[in-house]
C-alpha cells in the first residue's frame, strides 16, 4: 500500500479509464475478520453496479481488490481507501476513520481524502547518513516507512564503491624507469566534500517528486556533519 500525499491525489483527481472504483472501509488497528467482511461487501456491491460488464472483464477488475482481502488485512490504520480503474490501481491506509463506501463512476471519488488531508498534521521524516538512508511519513499515529524507488540507500549505493575505497595516484618512477608506480592514499577532504554534494544531490533528485507539491514540514536526522 501507497502513502497517501498531496502528488497521490493528484494522481487520482486526474483522467483514467472508467469505470473508476472508489472504494472505503473503516478498518481496525491490527486487523480483524470484521474488515475483511468490509471489504467483502464492498467488492459484492461494485459488482452489482458493474453487471453489465462481462464477467472476464469485471474479474480483471476486480482480481487486485479481492487480492486485498486475503490473508486477512494487518495493519495499524482506521481506514481503507482503494481505487481502481482499467489503467490504474492504489490502495492507501489511513490513520482516521472513513465512511464506508462503494461507487462506479467516470472518476474517483475523492471527497474523504480531501477532509483527510486538510485535518491531517503531517510531516515528513529524513534519516541521512553515509551509511543509510530512509524516509517516512509522519503523524500523530506514529512513522511509516515510504519506499522511493530512486532513492539511494547509501553513499555507496548513490556513488558506486570504485572511486570510495582509495584515490589512485600514478606518478613517474625513477629516472630513466619506463613503468609508473602507483600508490594509494585517502581521498582528500575536498574530494571527500564532493562525494558528499553528490551523494545528497541524488537524494534530493529521489525526494524532489515526492514533496514539491507539499507544504508540510521534513525533518532530518542526521549527523552533525
Amino acid at each position: 500500500m501507497q502513502a497517501m500525499t498531496v502528488a497521490e491525489l493528484r494522481n487520482l483527481i486526474g483522467e483514467h479509464t472508467p469505470p473508476c472504483i472508489s472504494i472505503y472501509v473503516p478498518t481496525h488497528r491490527g486487523g480483524s475478520p470484521e474488515d475483511n467482511h468490509r471489504l467483502n461487501a464492498a467488492v459484492h456491491t461494485v459488482r452489482g453496479q458493474l453487471k453489465e460488464l462481462p464477467s472476464r472483464e469485471l474479474g480483471s477488475l476486480l482480481e487486485p481488490i479481492q487480492a486485498l482481502t486475503t490473508p486477512e488485512l494487518k495493519h495499524n490504520a482506521l481506514g481503507l481507501a482503494i481505487f481502481r480503474s482499467r489503467d490504474h490501481f492504489a490502495s492507501y491506509r489511513l490513520p482516521t476513520q472513513v465512511p464506508e463506501l462503494a461507487l462506479v463512476a467516470d472518476s474517483f471519488h475523492i471527497r474523504p481524502l480531501l477532509r483527510f488531508l486538510q485535518s491531517n498534521q503531517r510531516y515528513y521524516l529524513l534519516s541521512l547518513s553515509q551509511n543509510r538512508v530512509a524516509f517516512f511519513k509522519g503523524a500523530a499515529e506514529g512513522l511509516a516507512p515510504v519506499d522511493l524507488e530512486h532513492l539511494p540507500r547509501s553513499l555507496e549505493g548513490a556513488l558506486g564503491t570504485e572511486d570510495r575505497e582509495r584515490s589512485i595516484h600514478v606518478h613517474q618512477g625513477a629516472r630513466g624507469a619506463t613503468s609508473p608506480i602507483y600508490g594509494g592514499g585517502s581521498k582528500s577532504d575536498s574530494s571527500r566534500d564532493e562525494d558528499l554534494a553528490r551523494f545528497f544531490r541524488a537524494v534530493d533528485r529521489a525526494l524532489w517528486p515526492v514533496l514539491s507539491h507539499e507544504t508540510v514540514p521534513l525533518i532530518l536526522a542526521s549527523t552533525e556533519r
